[in-house]
């Protein structure tokens, strides 16, 4: 917001207020006024007394002057001062110098002033509990006159109050109003800086049916302020300053060739809202254009700039003036119109520094002011907006007008926060050039200055070069060694650095590893006892030139077995049998038996114990015997060897049948002898005679 006095009022001074130490305030801090003069004039120009606002001290604000200077061409200078009250608590310093500003010349004041600050907390506001209309007291009268820019009973500004009067609609509650106005103004204004303007102007007559007028916060404070007073309702302009601390960046409000020239430190800009008597809270501010949002009027009031709702933001609002009565709108008009006939420019640049900061520290964040008869340069620059890291980057600019032996200063900034300065010259064409190689990926902010030499202002450039990091890798070779995992891995770039390496294992466990790995290189052996598939993920985090990198392998780690194996022969037949360990479930098994005699295969599976059985019937021969497992994803294979000597014991048996048979010949060949023996020697009968 433009602050109206503050164009024609600069102010200095010397005086002592009483001291607000001790309060319970939620912010101290300084508050920090320069006004500058330049006399753009090859002769003296006489100065009109200068006026500079000052903290307010209300309800909710104590401030106290405590340091004053006022200097001419960057010397001590003796001037006039006089404290002086303005209406409705306003507080201002005049300063008059009894002689005229030298041609060329730069008249410096500055005030510094302690202030304490609380925040508004909004009571607990219903329409139910609001006073009315007939409530307001006869002492607040002057709060409702047809003054200043609210000159509701002029032909030009009556609409605004035939308006007011049919929004409220015959309502007597005075919240009620306020709502209704605030929502309806809300609707039929948008946010617009400019100079001044009065409330007609903010919303013109063609506007009030249909269409939106403009304005910005103490354009649209003024419309409310004469709607309400047109209806009886006490309301003010209130002015200050919305401070956040916030130094990064100073905020100028300024055309080149203009005549006032603003600038804020650690404020954002001034601002202005009405103040309105609603009882039986009293004066309540109403902001509509800083507050939380629009969906509730009553936001206009809980969370307006100077509420306590902005704590959480380290935001605070200092109260400089209150405009009740005078037409702040025409006077700064009037005064616009006579600064266009002088040669006198007017700077004001204001800092608010928090108790226990320092004051040169912030104060040294304001640019140089470009005084009227200094040449204002300007800097062209010309880089990549991107670049990898380690590569070298060409900036090159242009400064204009070329003034002789210019030098400029490179402040260069990477992205973890490293700073370092430059210097460059330029040639007599004002062209320059600087080459750097970023050595970390982010982004790098640069601030080319160039700080001014005789005749000519100083200016400044800002600009961004973003470092994209290098790609990164890991080869990883991951095998199965005993009980264990065998790990190879090789970083690329080959820092010394250290890999994270996550082990799941078959049953879902994670383990986390973090290894050395120099140059790049990593060996590890991992245990993995347990069988089943193993998943390995080596992750690198990167640096601040590297992107991170990630491999992953999965294998399958299998448990050794054992085949113990016997034997026994039956009739005719050879019995295989054994246990495979670990004790394996339905594990298929191959016997291959082998003679010079021929050779039998025959499978088998294991019983739930990983126990096995098998009969082999084999011919007569020495027999080698193999049991064999090919194994699986989870166990390795395993064999296991017998020799049988078959031959042997099928001799006998043949040898024992071989003399059976011979006893039993012998024995018949006997029985045979002995009788025909017998029957050798038996005597003859005489021969039987029939007669």
């Amino acid at each position: 917001m433009r602050r109206a006095l503050s164009v024609l009022l600069l102010t200095l001074a010397l005086a002592h207020l009483a001291s607000a130490s001790g309060e319970p305030y939620d912010v101290q801090a300084y508050l920090w006024v320069r006004l500058t003069v330049a006399n753009n004039s090859t002769s003296p120009y006489p100065l009109k007394p200068l006026f500079l606002d000052l903290p307010l001290n209300d309800t909710y604000q104590r401030s106290r002057l405590i340091n004053v200077t006022v200097k001419l061409n960057g010397a001590e200078a003796r001037c006039n001062t006089r404290l002086a009250d303005g209406e409705c608590g306003t507080r201002y310093l005049e300063v008059q110098c009894p002689w005229p500003l030298p041609a060329r010349g730069v008249l410096e004041v500055t005030a510094v002033s302690e202030v304490y600050v609380k925040r508004f907390k909004a009571p607990e506001l219903s329409l139910e509990a609001s006073g009315l209309v007939s409530d307001i007291s006869p002492e607040l009268k002057p709060y409702t006159r047809a003054e200043g820019p609210w000159r509701y009973d002029q032909t030009g500004m009556a609409y605004l109050a035939e308006a007011a009067r049919e929004i409220a609609g015959g309502e007597a509650n005075i919240l009620a109003i306020v709502t209704r106005l605030v929502e309806w103004l809300w609707k039929k204004v948008e946010y617009e800086t400019g100079p001044p303007r009065y409330p007609n102007e903010t919303l013109p007559p063609a506007l009030i049916g249909e269409g939106r007028g403009k304005g910005d916060c103490d354009d649209q404070a003024n419309l409310l302020i004469l709607m309400l007073r047109s209806l009886g309702i006490p309301s003010y302009l209130k002015l200050g300053l919305v401070t956040d601390f916030d130094y990064r960046d100073e905020r100028v409000s300024w055309t080149p060739g203009s005549r006032f020239y603003w600038s804020f430190l650690g404020i954002d800009y001034g601002h202005g809202w009405a103040e309105v008597y609603v009882p039986p809270w009293g004066w309540l501010p109403v902001d509509l254009t800083y507050n939380l949002g629009k969906e509730n009027p009553l936001n206009a009031i809980i969370t307006s700039a100077v509420s306590d709702h902005w704590k959480w933001y380290s935001t605070v609002t200092v109260r400089v003036g209150s405009i009740c009565h005078a037409d702040y709108i025409g006077e700064w008009r009037a005064a616009y119109a006579e600064s266009l006939l002088s040669p006198l420019f007017y700077y004001t640049q204001y800092a608010i520094v928090r108790k226990g900061d320092s004051i040169e520290r912030v104060v040294g964040f304001f640019r140089p002011l470009p005084l009227p008869w200094v040449k204002r340069t300007t800097l062209t620059v010309e880089y990549p907006s991107k670049a990898k890291v380690f590569e070298t980057v060409k900036v090159t600019g242009l400064l204009e007008p070329p003034p002789p032996n210019a030098t400029l200063l490179i402040e260069i900034r990477s992205p973890s926060g490293r700073k370092t300065i430059e210097t460059v010259k330029a040639d007599s064409a004002g062209r320059w050039s600087f080459a750097v190689a970023p050595y970390e990926a982010g982004a790098w902010l640069f601030n080319v200055t160039f700080p001014g030499l005789p005749g000519y202002a100083s200016c400044s450039r800002e600009f961004t070069i973003y470092a994209e990091k290098l790609p990164s890798s890991i080869a990883l070779e991951v095998a199965a060694g005993n009980r264990s995992l065998l790990v190879q891995a090789r970083l690329n770039p080959p820092l010394d650095t250290a890999l994270s390496l996550l082990l799941t294992l078959p049953n879902g466990t994670v383990r986390v590893f973090t290894l050395p790995a120099g140059g790049g290189y990593l060996y590890a052996e991992l245990p993995a006892a347990e069988p089943g598939e193993y998943k390995l993920d080596v992750f690198w985090q990167g640096s601040e030139a590297y992107d991170s990198a990630h491999a992953n392998s999965r294998i399958y780690v299998r448990a050794p077995t054992r085949l113990a194996v016997n034997s026994s022969l039956t009739d005719r037949a050879l019995v295989v049998s054994g246990m495979l360990e670990p004790r394996i479930a339905n594990a298929t098994l191959t016997i291959v038996a082998e003679s010079p005699s021929g050779a039998l295969n025959a499978q088998t599976v294991t019983d739930a114990e990983g126990r096995f059985s098998l009969e082999l019937r084999l011919s007569g021969g020495t027999w080698v015997v193999w049991v064999l497992y090919n194994g699986s994803e989870l166990y390795l294979p395993s064999s296991a060897k017998l020799t049988v000597e078959v031959e042997t014991q099928r001799a006998a048996e043949l040898q024992q049948g071989l003399l059976f048979a011979l006893c039993l010949l012998s024995a018949l060949i006997a029985a045979v002898a002995l009788r025909r023996i017998g029957s050798r020697r038996r005597p003859r009968e005489p021969p039987t005679s029939e007669y």
